[in-house]
């Protein structure tokens, strides 16, 4: 619904499942939004900046090396 994780597989008679890593953004999430008192659309937007933070210290860390 907002976009943060993607299930594992579309479901089928057994459900829908979710990997290791969408349970852990979820709870990320949910640490986010309670921590900073925000509602849900914000907590993801924050984790997905958040997300874009790591990236770019990441290439930067590339781009020093050389």
């Amino acid at each position: 619904r907002y976009g943060l994780i993607e299930p594992r597989n579309r479901g089928d008679r057994y459900g829908i499942f979710f990997d290791e890593q969408a349970i852990y953004r979820i709870r990320k999430a949910e640490s986010v939004r309670v921590s900073m008192k925000t509602n849900i659309p914000a907590a993801v937007a924050i984790l997905k900046l958040m997300d874009q933070v790591e990236d770019l210290k990441a290439e930067l860390r590339f781009s020093r090396k050389f």
